[in-house]
Formats: C-alpha cells, structure tokens, sequence
C-alpha cells in the first residue's frame, strides 16, 4: 500500500509524494513531489487551429528549486502512443495520460505516471518482445508451408518411382516390381517381392504425396490414396544403393484415428 504524505503551506497550496512508474492525481493547487522535481498541473486547453478536430493539450510545470520548465500533452486521435516524452536537465522522462500503454490500461481523469528512462526501455524492449512474437506466430504456418513444399519439391522423383513400381504390381509384372526393391540376395528378393505383392491392392484410383523426411541415405514417403470405398495412409521407405533409391518398405494403414497417430510417428 502507498501512503502519500500531503502538506500544506498557507497559500493553500498541497504537496504528495509521487513515485516513477505508479499512478499519482494531478489537481489544482497540488505539487506532485518526485525524487528529481515536483510537477504541478497548470491548465488544459481546447483549440481547433489548423487542425481538422479539437486537440485538447494538458500543460505541466517542473519545478526544482528556482528552476521551472514546462511540458504539454497533446490528447489527438493521431497520437501514435499514450506517452509523451521529455527532458529534464539532460535526463529522459515520459508523461503518460489517459490510456497507459506501459500498463494497458485506461488511467482515470485527474490521473498521471512519470516513468524514468530505465523505465521507458524496459517498456520498449517489452513491446518489442511481443511483437516479434506475434509475428512469428503468424509467419510459422508460412513457413512450415514452404518448407513443406521444398520437401515435396525434393521428394518428388522418390514419388514418381513409387508410381512405377505400384503400376508393376498391378499389372503383376513381378520381375519388374524387383527392381524396385532394397534386397540384394536372390532369395531375399523374391521374399521381399511376395511380401509386397501379397499386400498390394489393386484397387487405389487416387494417389498424393503429403509429405517426406529425405537424408542422403534413406527417405520417408507420406502419402494418401483412395479406393472407391475408403481412405488410405501410406508411409513407404526408401534406402539408397550404389546412387539409386530402392523401396525398403511400406505400409499401407486406414486413414483413421489409428492411421493418423501411425503415419505421424512414421515421419
């Protein structure tokens, strides 16, 4: 709680302690007393000289010891912050009226704050803190789109051969779904090629790439396909042999609940 010690002087004049960074009430015949000078409220006036709106300025005197000087604020729909700020014997304060933007929050009438310099970057600082993060907050999906689509842009010959291969499967072209396949040894070849005709259905009319996570050495397909009936999600496998990308494997999963968990831990 702040207590404001208040004294009087037989003009009537009052004085009340006044702290940087916390709300102080500026009325007549009241100096507020900061550590480095009292400010005293002068006057408000309204004027519509040369300007499309009345702008209401609110006028301040500084006083320390035999030293006075003068600081206005200007209320306009223009301003381009709540704060005005000002020198004092070579040191920077700001003035804030009406609408804290250190605070964010509406100020009462009669109701000011002095913040210092240390104050004020502070308060700068903040606010550009925020704003770079809100700007990051919007450009992330940009981002991710792009690099999405650098990955597709990469992953698109990987696709192009996984097209060719299900083709050879469905036309049951065995000996040419094998050199699609990663398997070197013979037997382990034809094994491979069972293993994969046995799984393969004919039935698909569309297929898209979604996405691929692509190293020097071996990549990752993402892809969805359709059957007249139902959805599919398929991750396929790729290793890459003496400069050529052979299908190591692949699985083919519905494109529910329990696909979508599968193909996101796939990538």
């Amino acid at each position: 709680m702040t207590m404001a010690l208040v004294s009087c002087s037989d003009s009537g004049s009052k004085s009340v302690a006044g702290f940087y960074g916390e709300p102080a009430n500026y009325i007549d015949n009241t100096s507020i007393d900061y550590p480095d000078f009292s400010l005293r409220f002068i006057e408000k006036k309204v004027s519509k000289a040369d300007t499309p709106e009345a702008i209401a300025t609110y006028s301040f005197q500084i006083n320390e010891g035999t030293y006075q000087q003068q600081i206005d604020w200007h209320d306009a729909s223009y301003r381009m912050g709540s704060y005005e700020p000002f020198l004092y014997k070579g040191q920077k304060f700001v003035l804030d009226l009406k609408y804290s933007d250190f605070l964010d929050r509406k100020l009462s009438d009669e109701e000011l704050i002095i913040w210092t310099q240390p104050q004020y970057e502070q308060f700068k600082h903040n606010k550009s803190q925020v704003q770079n993060d809100k700007i990051r907050k919007l450009s992330e999906p940009a981002v991710k789109f792009n690099q999405q689509q650098q990955r597709n842009k990469a992953a698109a010959p990987l696709f192009e051969i996984y097209k060719e291969y299900r083709q050879a499967l469905d036309m049951s072209e065995l000996d040419n779904v094998a050199s699609f396949l990663s398997e070197e040894n013979p037997q382990d070849l034809a094994k491979q090629v069972d293993t994969h005709y046995s799984h393969h259905n004919p039935g698909l009319h569309t297929l898209n790439l979604q996405d691929a996570v692509i190293t020097d050495k071996s990549a990752k397909l993402h892809l969805s396909a359709a059957s007249v009936k139902d959805n599919y999600l398929i991750g396929v496998i790729f290793i890459r042999r003496e400069g050529q990308w052979k299908i190591a494997d692949e699985k083919v999963m519905p494109d529910n609940a329990d696909g979508k968990e599968w193909i996101k831990h796939f990538l």
